[in-house]
């Protein structure tokens, strides 16, 4: 009673920053956790909602729209997809998203 579930391997290749709000929320003294309005101010932080923790684009253009579709990947590689990016220099960039990697 009182435990935290564990994470699985797929859980732990989410965004740091949502795990890290994850665990503050886990904190065993309820005084020691965010309240609603921090979590709120939390998750609305820039970085909070983009993927600065997981890819860095080869350009410095703003990310002006993105669209996601699932990918077969092998199984070797887990589940994925795609992610494109398109930019606010008119270019798109691909990234082919698995549990273990993202290349561009």
């Amino acid at each position: 009673e009182g435990g935290r579930p564990p994470l699985t391997h797929r859980e732990t290749a989410y965004p740091t920053y949502m795990l890290d709000l994850m665990v503050l929320c886990w904190c065993q003294q309820p005084r020691d956790r965010p309240s609603a309005s921090q979590i709120v101010s939390i998750a609305s932080a820039p970085e909070f909602t983009h993927l600065y923790d997981i890819v860095s684009l080869n350009h410095a253009a703003d990310v002006t729209a993105t669209v996601t579709a699932p990918l077969p990947l092998t199984e070797e590689m887990g589940t994925g997809g795609e992610v494109w990016l398109a930019c606010g220099n008119s270019r798109a960039d691909q990234l082919v998203v698995s549990g273990r990697a993202c290349v561009q």
